[in-house]
């Protein structure tokens, strides 16, 4: 038999997929594709076509770019390696090298025409805003790491100067973001302090930053300045935001922060760094547990998201038997041993790039660094061991390893010691794969968003189509039209209704939906799941020095999981948040159903039902929230500190069995006391947050309808008018005409933007 001969399209811009069986569209794939990136599906994809058409080999056409065709061969290679019975054949010569860029400033531009166009829709106040927040510039790369893994030295490296501070000891007690400003020739700073006031700009430096990281007062460091190793791109921003260690966070609020930060539904990158030099430690599995779970669920695109840095290389000589090699399996294992499978792992000398870039740019180095520099630049130019692209050859794409490859051939070429030493220290490799996800993933997301703000043009021109049809009915047909609207207009009945669904809506009472159930049993798993592990802490009874090295490591434990267990509910709330506006919205479109359907017999192909069904259709849930002002959802009480306070109960529930041992179950007792309260009061909180919720989603829609009934009204009104009067209505049509024409034309433009 023949093999099956399958053809996938994929446009990343309008997430949509297309599939031809031998010729033939086929819509086997419809639920597993629809609405969703290809790196979601892509790796669950091959088993199911093999199961599907019970072959043993398939024929792959991939049409799409040149970025998503390079998982698509990564992923076909994964499962090949899997399922060595099966053959499949990838053809991906016809994609396209795809201007992200271009694209996005492509519809920039569209987006002026529309508001300049004859739809009021795109001029209205409002419109800018939604389009401006789809391109929110800012792409955030958070920098996550334990003490002494060389977190803050990796970002003075990125920056090319001493700017964070970087010590043996924990030093990051609040959060720094640092703002890529290309045009800018020196770095300012400020601080937001409790209640999100901001100080003024000033000139930073390290000991600035030392002295306000200090201030209990602190809540997160602004900077702003040119990061050299970053070109600043069309509609990004890279914001490099450094993180307290879990164990040095100065208060909840920035667990949480950082909890946020891995477990983002939008396009941003996380930097792991490790210490190569010494794994594990408890702060790490804490950590590395949430990571797992979101690679998890993310598919690809989540594994692309983190990069696991093998950080202080550099304390490595191959001449001693100390073999970068080594110390990479040593990682993957470690990693491997904590549920994450398949990382990316980029071996990196924070310190050498550091100093190189400090030299590069006339900056001064200390004795001490210029020896340290020399030493290093000739361990990594002399010793093949040392060179970092190669090491991490088999996690890049073939295409990236090439560039940076040439670059480095080059390098050696012109006897440039500082650019080849800088490519084989291993950063650059990471900030080349920054790049490329900017490329692959977050424009694509952001041109998504901006191209569906233009469905409110489709919106307008569908009641313009129904309109301009009605226009242009026989003069018999619009007296009947115009009787139709009057009777419409005058019916008790349909006035009665709708006082009757406000009243309807407003005495409505929130129920949690089985989607919120679901997360809190999931919420409930993983904390006890996280209680089981800790009760394991005080098997023992133990010596008073241990009693307090074992509690501290039990809080820190705690500590996270309480952190997660509060982003957990705050997404849960903001599902939810969409769950009851669709209900909502459902009620809604019922009840326009109900009136049309009573004012109109179903056999009535009335133009005037089909206008009053386009204007009165309401957004979907996703549309309503960004058009409305919906800030108080964020404003979810935090009282994770509360229990904070609890623990200081430990040195009272100490009772000494013998003359050195502590009982540890009675301090077990309390902390799993104080904990279980802690989370039903979290518990407790989000559900008077999700009631609030209701309550909003209510007076939400409420103000929508009445936006679409004044809209309907005005509608109808002028229709009327406008059948009435002949030359209102020659010139109505006229004018109707012109705007399809130019919709058309438009929406011609905004087809060829998005077109691969």
């Amino acid at each position: 038999m023949k093999n099956p001969k399958l053809i996938i399209r994929y446009n990343p811009f309008t997430v949509k997929s297309e599939f031809s069986l031998n010729g033939k569209l086929c819509n086997d794939f419809f639920e597993l594709t629809k609405n969703k990136r290809l790196q979601h599906w892509i790796d669950k994809i091959f088993i199911e076509l093999f199961t599907r058409y019970n072959c043993k080999t398939i024929d792959i056409d991939f049409i799409g770019t040149k970025l998503d065709a390079i998982d698509v061969k990564s992923a076909v290679d994964l499962f090949q390696s899997q399922y060595s019975d099966f053959q499949i054949n990838l053809d991906d010569s016809k994609c396209k090298d795809v201007s992200v860029d271009e694209k996005l400033n492509n519809v920039k531009a569209l987006f002026n025409i529309a508001q300049k166009g004859p739809f009021e829709a795109f001029s209205a106040p409002g419109m800018k805003t939604l389009f401006d927040k789809a391109l929110s510039p800012n792409f955030e790369v958070t920098v996550l790491a334990t003490m002494s893994a060389g977190k803050s030295t990796l970002i003075n490296a990125m920056l090319g100067r001493e700017l964070m501070p970087s010590k043996n000891e924990a030093c990051t007690a609040t959060i720094s973001k640092v703002y890529d400003h290309d045009d800018m020739a020196h770095f300012l700073a400020r601080r937001v302090v409790e209640g999100g006031k901001t100080t003024q700009w000033e000139d930073v430096n390290l000991g600035l930053l030392d002295e306000w990281n200090a201030k209990e007062d602190t809540s997160i460091i602004e900077i702003k300045g040119n990061i050299p190793s970053i070109d600043e791109r069309a509609g990004i921003r890279m914001v490099l935001v450094d993180t307290p260690g879990p164990n040095n966070s100065r208060d909840a609020s920035h667990r949480e922060a950082t909890i946020r930060s891995i477990r983002s539904s939008q396009p941003s990158m996380v930097l792991y760094v490790l210490n190569s030099t010494q794994l594990s430690t408890d702060d790490d599995k804490a950590l590395l547990g949430v990571i797992k779970d979101v690679m998890a669920e993310g598919g690809r695109e989540a594994q692309d998201r983190f990069i696991f840095i093998a950080n202080k290389i550099d304390n490595f000589d191959p001449e001693k038997g100390e073999l970068v090699t080594n110390a990479l399996k040593n990682v993957r294992s470690y990693l491997k041993e904590n549920g994450i499978e398949n990382p990316l792992v980029i071996p990196v000398s924070a310190e050498l790039t550091k100093l190189l870039r400090i030299q590069k740019s006339g900056g001064k180095l200390t004795r001490a660094q210029r020896g340290n520099l020399s030493t290093y630049e000739e361990l990594f130019i002399e010793e093949p061991e040392m060179n970092m692209l190669e090491q991490a050859k088999d996690d890049l794409s073939s295409g990236l390893y090439q560039e940076l490859n040439a670059q480095l051939k080059d390098a050696a070429a012109k006897d440039d010691d500082i650019a080849q030493a800088e490519i084989l220290s291993g950063l650059p490799i990471v900030e080349k794969m920054l790049s490329d996800y900017i490329s692959k993933h977050a424009l694509p997301s952001r041109i998504k968003d901006a191209v569906d703000v233009f469905k409110y043009i489709d919106s307008e021109n569908k009641i313009s189509e129904d309109t301009l049809k009605t226009l242009e009915s026989s003069e018999s047909e619009r007296e009947n039209i115009v009787q139709q609207i009057e009777n419409f207009e005058n019916d008790k009945d349909r006035l009665e209704q709708a006082v009757q669904f406000r009243k309807k809506l407003n005495d409505m009472k929130y129920k949690m939906s089985l989607s919120a159930t679901a997360d809190r049993t999931n919420i409930d798993k993983k904390f006890n799941a996280a209680m089981d592990e800790i009760d394991t802490y005080f098997g023992h009874d133990v010596s008073p020095q241990d009693a307090d090295r074992i509690f501290v490591i039990a809080r820190r434990k705690a500590d996270l999981l309480i952190s997660e267990i509060q982003v957990l509910l705050e997404e849960s709330l903001e599902k939810e948040q969409i769950s009851v506006l669709n209900q909502l919205r459902d009620e809604y479109q019922q009840y326009v159903a109900d009136i049309l359907k009573n004012a109109f017999p179903d056999d009535c192909m009335s133009s005037v039902k089909n206008i009053q069904a386009s204007v009165l259709n309401m957004p979907d849930a996703a549309d309503i929230i960004l058009s409305a002002t919906y800030e108080e959802r964020h404003q979810v009480e935090n009282g994770t500190e509360r229990y904070g306070f609890l623990w200081l109960k430990k040195r009272t529930v100490y009772k000494t069995v013998r003359e050195d041992k502590v009982d540890m179950s009675v301090l077990a007792h309390e902390f799993s006391s104080n904990l279980q309260q802690h989370k039903t009061e979290l518990y407790e909180n989000a559900n008077e947050q999700m009631k609030i919720v209701f309550e909003q989603a209510k007076k939400v829609l409420l103000k929508q309808m009445l936006e679409l009934d004044s809209k309907m009204k005005d509608s109808m009104h002028n229709l009327k008018q406008n059948m009435k009067d002949q030359g209102k209505l020659d010139d109505e049509i006229k004018v109707m005409k012109e705007n399809l024409d130019w919709y058309d034309s438009f929406k011609n433009r905004l087809n060829s933007v998005l077109d691969l």
